[in-house]
């Protein structure tokens, strides 16, 4: 069997490895435990830290840590590049366990320098005990992405025991734009009063790393991770980590929850002003046409490692511009998915959940639409495809609540 430490930063927390019954589990340390002021793993622990957390079946690691991994395309990458072709979760964890999201490390107990496990149709191992070359990071989402550090005006991938300070994401096959759309996105966000991480586009000249995985002449998205603050690793964990939903393999069960579930649990979690916050991100996700703002893209921050915070707003695409996708919501709002359903009304809903009065909610709805109407005048500089563009405000033309701040009320274009 084959038990890793599992720390947050320097500290140790627990231990991770496979259990009798072949599923993987997770158990607190008892030094953790009696910790006066211990920094907080996950929400989803906290009600329970003398209990072991296992996968729901062989060879399957605890929610929370399976949502560390790297999936889709990226997965696939990485294990190439470290020659560890189909492994198991456990080994991939343990291999890019340097850069993970958030401050988790996973590392071998001491005297341990190689892992052994079956999985992938043999036996494999990763050498703990010399350096090895390869792409040791993991950044969870289908769009391919990599953790990398800046030198000047380049892009480069982090030495071996380095964290990446920004996540560089290229474009997709069958989504001409992604970057600029994406970037526009962010800075409309921005401009309209949102905390969003510094982001930028980067030509495809300045990424040489990547030159594998770009076309020439195209451009990247680069944002500064926020989970690392001058070298340090912040602490962080996703909405489908607290609500103990697995990653894998569809990912659907990153869809199954409402945004009341969500708003009440991050009011319950953080309070303050934690409702009056979500309300408006709701209103931005709606009025910007994206339908992709799931679980994993909703996050908690802890900055001083015990006091959860929400996270800035990231991961925010117009999904609307591409009339392949789906354009009904991820999360259910006010018991509907589809975006023409949802009204003025579906808000002040939202917002009663949240313990705010219709005066309350309505004023945050109608100033946050209007800051995001005021915003668009400001974007007439930024690459967006004319295409997308109009998406946007045929998709204002087609949501109830945003009729009334509608694009072209002044002209705007």
């Amino acid at each position: 069997m084959t038990t890793f430490g599992v720390y947050l930063n320097a500290t140790h927390v627990g231990e991770l490895g496979d259990l009798p019954d072949g599923r993987i589990g997770f158990r607190f340390a008892d030094s953790y435990r009696n910790m006066v002021r211990r920094p907080v793993l996950g929400q989803r622990f906290e009600d329970d830290l003398e209990r072991t957390y296992a996968g729901r079946s062989p060879g399957q690691l605890p929610a929370f840590f399976a949502n560390l991994l790297p999936d889709g395309q990226l997965r696939s990458v990485i294990e190439k590049s470290l020659g560890i072709d189909g492994c198991s979760d456990l080994l991939l964890l343990a291999a890019v366990e340097k850069d993970l999201p958030g401050a988790v490390r996973v590392q071998p107990r001491e005297g341990d320098t190689t892992l052994t496990a079956n999985g992938g149709g043999g036996e494999e191992h990763v050498d703990h005990g010399e350096e090895q070359l390869g792409l040791r990071f993991s950044l969870a989402g289908a769009q391919l992405k990599f953790s990398l550090i800046k030198e000047g005006n380049r892009f480069t991938l982090p030495a071996h025991d380095a964290a990446g300070q920004w996540i560089v994401k290229v474009a997709m096959t069958g989504y001409q734009g992604l970057a600029e759309n994406e970037h526009f996105v962010l800075e409309w966000a921005r401009r309209a009063g949102f905390d969003v991480p510094e982001c930028h586009l980067v030509p495809s000249s300045q990424l040489s790393e990547l030159s594998g995985f770009l076309e020439p002449g195209s451009q990247a998205l680069a944002v500064r991770r926020y989970d690392r603050v001058d070298g340090a690793r912040i602490h962080q964990e996703d909405f489908n980590q607290i609500l103990g939903k697995q990653p894998r393999v569809d990912g659907s069960e990153k869809y199954e929850a409402t945004f009341e579930q969500v708003g009440v649990l991050l009011n319950a979690l953080i309070g303050g002003n934690a409702a009056r916050e979500f309300l408006r991100r709701a209103v931005f996700v709606i009025a910007s046409g994206n339908n992709d703002s799931h679980l994993k893209n909703w996050s908690l921050l802890y900055a001083d490692g015990i006091h959860a915070q929400l996270a800035p707003l990231y991961d925010q695409v117009a999904t609307v511009a591409w009339p392949k996708l789906d354009r009904r919501l991820a999360l259910k709002l006010s018991g509907a998915r589809d975006f023409g359903r949802v009204s003025r009304e579906s808000l002040l809903r939202l917002g009663r959940r949240l313990g705010l009065t219709d005066d309350e909610s309505g004023g945050i709805v109608d100033e946050t639409r209007d800051r995001i109407r005021d915003a668009w005048e400001q974007l007439r500089m930024l690459d967006l495809l004319a295409e997308h563009r109009q998406a946007i405000r045929d998709h204002w033309s087609g949501v109830p609540f945003l009729r009334g701040g509608d694009l072209f009320a002044r002209g705007i274009s």
